[in-house]
């Protein structure tokens, strides 16, 4: 998983500014340092970065995101290749795929959790495109917690000291992964995330 992370500016940037130059020469390889894309999408894409009618980022809003009075110490996105990635981790290369596409948007909060844990409470907001992409992800995503944790593919449990949720939100295109080392705090974070 690292060594993809790591490696992603070389081996999928390499193919993106290929598909540039395939489409315009230099001339539209050069014209990418004035207009960058603006998540990973689009260079996994790049015929999503090419279309003169590319959406404009979504960003996910959230009314707070204190945790037990506390800001949370992470907060960003992870974007569709690091999605994928994950997800590939414990689905085949279809699955994950499937589990990807629709991806509009991710959004990933960490708070601290109590002295002890040897994990911090993490939530990851995912939205898609319609219900069939984030039914995809929802799939997938059980099975990886399914292997992760060695459960029988519940969306809610408790195993090697976490308390873990995979709920569904924003009008059944949403998908919430809650990892908590309380189940005070993945409570909590059910009352954020809703």
């Amino acid at each position: 998983f690292l060594r993809e992370l790591a490696l992603f500016p070389f081996s999928r940037g390499f193919d993106f500014a290929q598909t540039l130059h395939s489409a315009g020469n230099f001339l539209q390889l050069n014209a990418a340092y004035s207009r960058p894309p603006v998540n990973t999408a689009e260079v996994i894409e790049p015929e999503v970065y090419l279309d003169p009618e590319r959406p404009a980022p979504v960003e996910i809003t959230l009314e707070d995101v204190k945790l037990g009075g506390v800001a949370p110490f992470l907060d960003d996105r992870l974007g569709k290749f690091v999605c994928a990635t994950a997800l590939r981790t414990y689905n085949n290369d279809e699955d994950a795929g499937m589990g990807t596409r629709g991806l509009v948007a991710d959004r990933l909060l960490a708070w601290a959790a109590e002295s002890g844990a040897k994990r911090d409470h993490a939530a990851w907001q995912t939205l898609f495109m319609d219900k069939a992409s984030a039914d995809a992800f929802h799939k997938a995503m059980l099975n990886s917690l399914k292997q992760l944790y060695n459960t029988k593919g519940e969306a809610e449990f408790t195993a090697q000291d976490r308390f873990v949720s995979l709920m569904r939100n924003r009008g059944d295109a949403g998908v919430v992964l809650m990892d908590a080392a309380s189940e005070e705090a993945r409570t909590a974070m059910k009352l954020l995330m809703k």
